[in-house]
C-alpha cells in the first residue's frame, strides 16, 4: 500500500515517537523517488528512499543536481551569474 498523500513529511510530529519505518518501507517499495509538496507555498522536496538511488544521487551531480542553473533550489542563496 502506498502511503497516503495526507502524510506530511514536513510535520515534525510524524517523527517524534519513532521514525515512521512502515511509511518509508512503503515508499521504497511503491514510490522510491517521491515528491512532497510543502504547505503554505513552500518549494517542496524529493525523498529518495532506496539505498542504491541515494548513492546515485550523491555521486552523480552531472545527472542529479539541485543547482539553480539547472532548475533546482537550495537552502542557501546561490550565485547564478556567470563569472
Amino acid at each position: 500500500m502506498l502511503p497516503s498523500p495526507a502524510v506530511d513529511l514536513t510535520d515534525a510530529s510524524l517523527f517524534q515517537a519513532a521514525p515512521p519505518h512502515g511509511f518509508f518501507a512503503a515508499l521504497r517499495d511503491k514510490a522510491p523517488v517521491h515528491w512532497t509538496p510543502e504547505p503554505a507555498g513552500g518549494p517542496g522536496f524529493w525523498s529518495v528512499t532506496r539505498h542504491r538511488d541515494v548513492l546515485t544521487v550523491s555521486t552523480d551531480p552531472q545527472t542529479v543536481s539541485s543547482a539553480a542553473a539547472v532548475g533546482g533550489h537550495r537552502i542557501f542563496d546561490e550565485d547564478t551569474t556567470d563569472t
